[in-house]
């Protein structure tokens, strides 16, 4: 018997094949017509209200009612419940302190550090006393960064520029609701690499480039990552630092992978020295639909790989070799305002531009974020080209489209 969690609508259920008895929990925010379909697939269905915030009571008693074999939870807020289920339960899956060290952001530059890993200067900060001493300790060079020890899409995440701004920031946040590190800032291009590893052996992975680091994204600054070419300079230095931080994060841990991963490098131009720097990683499958950028570069689904190696299904995947096309995924951010005109649909003169969809209306009241952190985005769309250089003309012609055709007040 298997129990699936996740917190938002379950896309990849439909690719989901098992013998084997599945019960779900899922939010009670989905649609009727999503309800009545995932209600065809499982025998035994929740839908909780407050997901976030019943999820763990919810699941500790139906462990008790039931013998689940599996638990299967792709999205990283549950990573750490599911592997705590899993130890108290035993239950073959990813343990908890291996999802802690793909999780918690200090503990996984801890362990790369004693191995010679390049990481940025960190510590954990508790107090404001924690946040001075790092300042002496690194003679304080600003700008450095403040974010949470374990959020995902760069929620909450702050560069600060002077200690001016460190007052700002101890005003605004505070330390009981959440744990904090303070960081290096590093500057230079962003990176982001995804892939599949099965049994702690990378048997897919290929780098994608941030157009800019993700805590610098807002309105004007639009965010977009776009799979790199085969003959990129960096593409086999970027793979070969992704394994060997795979390598010694599985090591420490004790335990081998069976997921897709995720991780994030920078290549630092400080101090004019070129280097690879760790920024974090993730068992699991990127965000802002990455896995779609793989289906069509490279006919491979990340997602449906992911579920079914958390199925204990033996995967047969090649490395890739060379990408179909360039493609990657843009978000614009909101801005606080009315929004007094936006394009509903691409102009047919735009090239380049695939899916895209405008989240907002005209007339539509909008803020920076969602109740729970998320950037509000006013549109997504895929962006694609034949080389690089193709690929970023789409993008700016793109942009100055967008914003010459968007009016928010």
């Amino acid at each position: 018997m298997i129990l699936i969690i996740y917190d938002e609508y379950p896309f990849f259920i439909e690719k989901v094949v098992s013998k084997d008895v599945l019960h779900g929990v899922f939010p009670n925010t989905l649609t009727d017509i999503q309800k009545n379909y995932i209600k065809t697939i499982f025998s035994e269905i929740m839908f909780i209200n407050d997901y976030q915030k019943n999820i763990r009571e919810t699941l500790y008693d139906l462990f008790e009612k039931y013998k689940y074999t599996k638990l299967i939870a792709p999205r990283e807020t549950d990573l750490l419940l599911a592997g705590e289920l899993r130890d108290k339960y035993e239950i073959n899956g990813q343990t908890l302190f291996s999802a802690m060290c793909f999780r918690d952001k200090v503990l996984m530059k801890t362990i790369l550090q004693k191995s010679n890993i390049r990481v940025p200067k960190f510590k954990l900060i508790q107090n404001q006393k924690d946040i001075d001493d790092y300042l002496i300790e690194t003679n304080h060079i600003y700008p450095v960064v403040i974010k949470p020890t374990s959020m995902s899409g760069s929620r909450d995440v702050t560069i600060i520029k002077s200690y001016n701004e460190i007052h700002e920031w101890l005003n605004k946040y505070d330390f009981n609701s959440n744990t904090w590190q303070i960081e290096e800032y590093i500057s230079g291009d962003f990176y982001h690499i995804d892939g599949l590893i099965q049994d702690g052996n990378v048997i897919s992975i290929w780098p994608s480039k941030y157009v800019r680091p993700c805590a610098e994204i807002s309105y004007e600054k639009l965010d977009c990552s776009y799979i790199i070419p085969h003959d990129h300079f960096l593409l086999q230095p970027l793979c070969l630092f992704t394994k060997n931080v795979l390598h010694e994060l599985q090591l420490y841990s004790q335990y081998k992978l069976n997921s897709a991963f995720h991780m994030e490098l920078f290549y630092s131009n400080n101090n004019n020295n070129n280097e690879i720097v760790f920024c974090e990683v993730a068992s699991r499958v990127g965000g802002c639909r990455i896995h779609e950028n793989w289906s069509r570069a490279f006919d491979i689904d990340l997602y449906e790989q992911h579920i079914d190696m958390s199925f204990d299904y033996k995967i047969h995947i090649e490395q890739p070799i060379k990408p179909k096309l360039l493609i990657g995924t843009l978000r614009i951010p909101s801005k606080r305002g009315t929004i007094i005109k936006i394009p509903s649909v691409v102009n047919s003169d735009i090239k380049g531009i695939d899916g895209y969809i405008c989240h907002r209306p005209v007339g539509s009241i909008v803020d920076l974020k969602t109740e729970d952190g998320f950037s509000v985005n006013l549109i997504f769309s895929f962006i694609t080209g034949k080389n690089e250089n193709e690929l970023l003309t789409n993008l700016e012609n793109f942009q100055k489209w967008f914003y010459d055709n968007t009016l928010i007040l």
